[in-house]
């Protein structure tokens, strides 16, 4: 049992994939993994499948990870958040010989009414939502994977090595290049977009305080490292059979990071769904200035719109609703007591029929336990998360969201969103481009601590 009374994964179950991917970060579980080394040199981690496993799968990796003892050669010589920003504005400029390359601007949405006696206080905190595409879902036919190609499985419908289908977008080789995307990711994630608060000499006053993001495949390696230059402090859960290790690239998952200066990490729980190769991750973290606990919790659903993966996504959202629940009960809290977040990728728009069952349904509209909003308005025309064309299919919708628990908790109010780039900017481009380094759009809310 961890501190906050939440079971653990069992180490002796080593046959049992939640065990697998709830210790997978800890330092002892890692004994079940092989050390290799990728094409470059760079030390790994690999778990395969057992001997008793079907004889057709033997010897594929479950699991492939960065050595977390040994840091991407691309962040060794970074020292200070000054350093990042300077490569980024770097690799910004380079970009820039093939067109307009600054991010898209966007703005802050106010959803309280302006209170000036409690509202820019101590107790408020922003959080955002990123499926940041990961480098194996979209990397080129020429770049060397750092692992050997699964020759004998080139199922994936994404595009696999060919810069994972995305045939709308421009200059694919210098916007999906992971060389120079990587650190575009990382001006997403370290730009909140207030007034007077971009990016510039000495870097971003502001920062988000909790960030949820999926899709990463280089947490170890190269955005952990970098980010703990910016205060960050962070979790990482793989996907077993991620569909980048049979293209030849390391296992992508979901990650959290907060504020160390900010939040303090209580608890933790990482698992595999019942249902699926899909992980959720959930933790308990402590506001350092008032001793409050909020619940975190990210995750990344089945993808493909169809009716038997939407039945999926209920049963994964309903099992990681269900442990929310025996979190909360385990720190002895109650729902309207303590504040609780759900951040992710859902693959799953909101439902326009009320009667018929749906993955967001199951979350707004809970029938039995606890309810939740949306910080983002679903109805709002122009509000989009992803805006894509794979093959000849082109789609914008909404599938990212951040959801909590007010205004049924009594102490989390939701203060602020931000805007979404306007269709107008985008257009006729679609996502990922020379301006935005992901299919996906990251969204982001400010919250108040009552």
């Amino acid at each position: 049992m961890n501190n906050s009374g939440m079971q653990e994964n069992s180490p002796e179950a080593a046959g049992n994939s939640q065990s697998i991917l709830g210790k997978v970060a800890n330092a002892d579980a890692l004994k079940g993994f092989k050390s290799t080394e990728d094409a470059f040199g760079m030390k790994a981690l690999e778990n395969v499948r057992s001997a008793n496993s079907d004889s057709s799968s033997q010897n594929k990796p479950l699991i492939r990870l960065q050595d977390p003892e040994h840091l991407d050669p691309a962040v060794t010589d970074f020292k200070t958040e000054q350093e990042v920003w300077n490569k980024i504005e770097e690799v910004k400029k380079e970009q820039g010989q093939a067109g307009v390359s600054s991010l898209y601007p966007r703005k802050w949405k106010r959803i309280l009414p302006k209170n000036e006696s409690s509202d820019e206080t101590q107790h408020t905190f922003s959080v955002l939502q990123f499926n940041v595409l990961a480098e194996g879902l979209s990397s080129g036919p020429t770049v060397t994977t750092p692992f050997q190609i699964d020759t004998g499985d080139q199922t994936d419908s994404r595009g696999g090595n060919n810069y994972g289908g995305f045939v709308g977008t421009k200059n694919p080789e210098l916007v999906l290049d992971f060389v120079h995307r990587r650190w575009r990711i990382l001006e997403v994630l370290l730009t909140t977009h207030d007034e007077n608060n971009n990016p510039g000499e000495g870097g971003c006053r502001e920062r988000y305080n909790i960030m949820a993001v999926e899709e990463m495949d280089r947490y170890y390696g190269f955005f952990m490292p970098i980010l703990k230059l910016f205060g960050y402090n962070g979790l990482f859960i793989p996907k077993e059979r991620a569909p980048g290790t049979k293209l030849g690239w390391y296992s992508d998952g979901c990650g959290l990071f907060w504020s160390d200066k900010m939040f303090e990490l209580v608890s933790e729980e990482k698992r595999g769904f019942n249902v699926g190769n899909q992980v959720f991750l959930i933790v308990v973290l402590r506001h350092r200035v008032s001793d409050k606990l909020i619940i975190v919790a990210v995750t990344h659903l089945k993808a493909q719109d169809n009716e038997a993966n939407e039945q999926i996504r209920i049963a994964q959202v309903t099992e990681l609703l269900q442990h929310i629940d025996t979190v909360s009960n385990s720190i002895g809290s109650t729902f309207e007591d303590i504040p609780v977040l759900i951040m992710g990728d859902f693959n799953s728009a909101p439902s326009l029929v009320d009667d018929k069952p749906s993955t967001v349904g199951c979350i707004l509209d809970r029938n039995e336990g606890n309810k939740y909003d949306s910080s983002y308005s679903l109805n709002d025309e122009g509000f989009y998360t992803t805006w894509k064309t794979r093959g000849d299919k082109t789609t914008q919708r909404v599938i990212d969201y951040i959801f909590f628990n007010g205004p049924r908790c009594n102490s989390l109010e939701c203060m602020n969103i931000l805007d979404v780039p306007s269709v107008e900017d985008v257009a006729p481009d679609v996502l990922p481009n020379l301006r935005y380094p992901s299919d996906h759009v990251m969204i982001a809310a400010k919250f108040k601590l009552s």
